[in-house]
């Protein structure tokens, strides 16, 4: 079986204007810091070990990151921190964290059953 794909016919093409395609804005100070973070899941159960990555970037992608001290906070649906870290970067800007909230985390009766937590990665 064959397939074929008129790639270069005007009546074929993805119309753009519907999507967001101006990329992220770069900061004026070729240094700024910039995390991304990210999950193996997207959502956890009661009693799971919730596990978050993150990558750091310069916004000029060139100021060396190894050795630039973090701070990372893991904070619960009421907005008290839980958990606290200090972390030095590596060359590579990649790094992660974990936290295993207890059972007594876990909502009450009558209260919500989708519950959300925050991270906060800032410079001490």
């Amino acid at each position: 079986m064959t397939s074929f794909l008129p790639l270069n016919s005007y009546d074929r093409g993805l119309d753009l204007s519907r999507f967001d395609i101006g990329g992220d804005a770069n900061e004026i100070d070729a240094g700024t810091l910039k995390a991304h973070l990210f999950s193996d899941r997207g959502l956890y159960r009661p009693g799971d070990t919730v596990n978050i990555g993150f990558i750091v970037r310069a916004a000029d992608w060139n100021r060396p990151l190894a050795g630039i001290p973090l701070e990372v906070e893991f904070s619960d649906p009421r907005g008290s921190v839980v958990k606290r870290e200090r972390v030095s970067l590596d060359a590579t800007g990649f790094d992660g964290f974990s936290h295993a909230p207890p059972d007594s985390a876990r909502p009450a009766p009558g209260e919500p059953r989708c519950t959300c937590w925050a991270m906060t990665i800032r410079a001490p």
